[in-house]
């Protein structure tokens, strides 16, 4: 069951010209501040950042801003939220403008953040960056939230890079997503402006990468390390909502490659039909990772469903998913011992990941680090 919204809209957005857009926002908070009968709940404008948000599907762009509406209640933001059409024949640029407000409680004051709305089409597209730039909240952090396909050498990309602060895209987006990771690594090494890139796919792995960790600090399991030779990440995929556990399996290969330095066996990965195999070497061992999907009854997103790393018969190490599906479950083997642990894990909403992600404003290194490592295995190369 999909979780109650806690933001809502003050109004009907509001159609206006470009040019009366600021007037027509001070327009806005005049009437919001002027009460609306006996329900009326004292309005409280606030804000902490702008926060762009740009996606080209139009079909699901009231749900998109409804999803960052919600981050707006730990963040505070000026919502500019640009649906672009890059197919459409005829240029247009249109606006509309709408409070987004937090539920408040009984005699409670109403917290309201601004949402902007451009709809670009045609060739109007390449004017949504200064019509976003010459809208910003000055002074304040701005986010950029990339909801569509990621093309290194997009202008509007770049554009809207060089004026943000943090940048982040979800990779589980994609079903196929192995060019937009390498997209987005290429986005990363060219450090355009002071942004600091990432991927909320790389924020799914957080509690996976924790418990791997954990399992092993023991020296009896560290002692593996060395000898392991083999990896199987299983990941599942939803189609509504679209979300994908591939560009997780991949990202958590890239991890540990680069946290084992494990390097390319200069051979290609096989893909095929979701599944991908690589080959990786470490002194004269060699490590056999296999990433493939899986089908599993559940009406939530794709993510990772389970992980088996192994050396030999000698140890084998499984984390899968617990049911409930808040909890991971270890299962360690080595020898003739056998050891079974629960690590409950939350599963977070979109919303919660990136608000999470906003409190990071500088670079992640193993996210950068584990990109680096997957671009040098997907190319066959031999060094990192």
């Amino acid at each position: 069951m999909d979780a109650p919204e806690q933001t809502v809209l003050l109004d009907a957005p509001k159609e206006v010209s470009i040019a009366q857009l600021e007037q027509e926002l001070t327009q806005l908070w005049k009437e919001a501040e002027s009460g609306r009968g006996d329900d009326f709940h004292p309005v409280v404008r606030a804000c902490t950042m702008n926060l762009i948000v740009v996606t080209e599907d139009t079909v699901r762009a009231d749900a998109v801003a409804a999803m960052v509406g919600e981050v707006t209640l730990e963040h505070p933001a000026r919502i500019l939220l640009a649906v672009v059409d890059r197919q459409a024949k005829e240029p247009s640029l249109d606006a509309w403008i709408s409070a987004r407000c937090a539920i408040p409680e009984p005699g409670q004051q109403q917290i309201c953040c601004e949402q902007i709305t451009l709809v670009a089409r045609g060739t109007d597209v390449e004017k949504v960056a200064s019509t976003v730039t010459s809208f910003l909240v000055p002074d304040v952090v701005t986010v950029l939230l990339w909801k569509t396909s990621i093309d290194a050498s997009d202008p509007l990309l770049k554009s809207l890079l060089a004026i943000s602060d943090r940048a982040l895209i979800d990779s589980s987006e994609e079903l196929a997503p192995l060019p937009s990771l390498l997209a987005w690594r290429a986005l990363v090494q060219a450090g355009i402006g002071t942004a600091v890139l990432g991927d909320l796919g790389w924020t799914h792995l957080t509690a996976w990468r924790a418990v791997i960790a954990r399992a092993f600090q023991p020296e009896e399991a560290r002692s593996m390390l060395p000898v392991l030779d083999a990896v199987s990440i299983e990941y599942s995929t939803s189609l509504a909502p679209r979300h994908s556990g591939f560009s997780q399996a991949l990202l958590l290969m890239g991890w540990l490659a680069h946290a084992l330095e494990w390097k390319s066996a200069g051979t290609p990965c096989h893909v095929r039909n979701g599944s991908m195999e690589c080959a990786f070497q470490k002194e004269e061992q060699t490590v056999l990772v296999r990433l493939y999907p899986t089908v599993v009854s559940s009406t939530g997103p794709g993510e990772i469903e389970r992980i088996e790393i192994s050396a030999g018969v000698s140890f084998r190490l499984e984390l899968r998913e617990g049911d409930p599906r808040s909890e991971i479950v270890m299962t360690e083997t080595q020898g003739t011992r056998r050891k079974v642990s629960v690590v409950p894990m939350r599963t977070l909403t979109e919303s919660e990941l990136m608000a999470g992600e906003l409190e990071i404003l500088q670079r992640d290194a193993q996210y950068e680090s584990s990109l680096n490592a997957l671009a040098a295995v997907a190319a066959g190369a031999r060094g990192a």
